[in-house]
């Protein structure tokens, strides 16, 4: 069977397909469902992610309801599994994140969660694609603009597709102007969480602390080293100088996403 006609006899009732007795499994001819899934519950969604999107599959009836049951399940279990704590609370009104600090590492972009953006080709046609991460999602969208004949959409991997999208701001191409290349994150990252109802939940947890994101980048982050960042509570070090924090564009995105009614 297919893995649109095993996951469509779910249809409306996703929460028995990711129940403790049904899992997909995909034995190299076709798809069935399993009562037993090898390895850690994180591995299987980590794996069939790989599997949707190397398909492609988002043209079955329900597919809406099925990604945001996917996701929601995906990231409960990686919370569980790598037992991370939103309410890590700190005296300095703010939370640093970033893919390094485990308990606030759903923040970034490297985060993985499947995402569904329309994008539009260079012929004029508009394609409903499935992204690995926001990280990815960004980056084939910024090529897609910036008229690269690079193709990262299949890409698994937040790393290697940031590195490709790197490796194409310094190619002969069409640049993007800073407020495009905010107006795509915020269309990114927004997607993200709407399409994650479980991830919504923990960003609102964060209360009213301000968002950086605590890397080297002065664009996206606030541009800093990481022995300026105190890990285990998720803050900058008393040590840290403030006065040359970067723009920290994602964190403020963040936050005005948290605050929105």
């Amino acid at each position: 069977m297919t893995l649109n006609s095993v996951i469509g006899k779910y249809a409306g009732n996703y929460n028995k397909l990711f129940s403790p007795n049904n899992f997909l499994s995909y034995d190299g001819k076709q798809w069935k469902v399993m009562q037993k899934i090898q390895g850690t519950k994180t591995e299987y969604f980590e794996n069939l992610a790989s599997a949707l999107i190397k398909e492609n599959k988002i043209n079955f009836s329900g597919f809406t309801e099925f990604l945001i049951k996917f996701n929601s399940e995906w990231s409960a279990s990686y919370f569980k599994e790598n037992q991370i704590r939103v309410s890590c609370r700190n005296d300095h009104q703010h939370t640093c994140f970033s893919s390094k600090i485990s308990h606030t590492c759903f923040l970034s972009n490297f985060f993985p969660t499947l995402i569904v953006i329309p994008v539009t080709t260079k012929d004029g046609n508009e394609l409903t694609k499935l992204y690995y991460s926001a990280e990815v999602a960004y980056q084939a969208l910024k090529l897609n603009m910036m008229n690269s004949s690079a193709n990262i959409q299949d890409v698994c991997n937040s790393s290697k597709a940031k590195k490709i999208g790197k490796a194409a701001n310094k190619q002969d191409l069409t640049q993007m102007l800073p407020q495009e290349k905010i107006e795509l994150m915020q269309k990114v990252v927004e997607a993200k969480f709407d399409q994650n109802p479980y991830l919504k939940k923990q960003l609102s947890e964060t209360g009213q602390a301000k968002l950086y994101e605590a890397t080297q980048d002065k664009f996206w982050g606030i541009g800093i080293e990481s022995q300026d960042i105190d890990v285990d509570n998720c803050c900058l070090k008393d040590s840290y100088d403030k006065s040359n924090m970067g723009e920290n564009h994602l964190g403020n995105i963040l936050m005005t996403l948290r605050d929105k009614k």
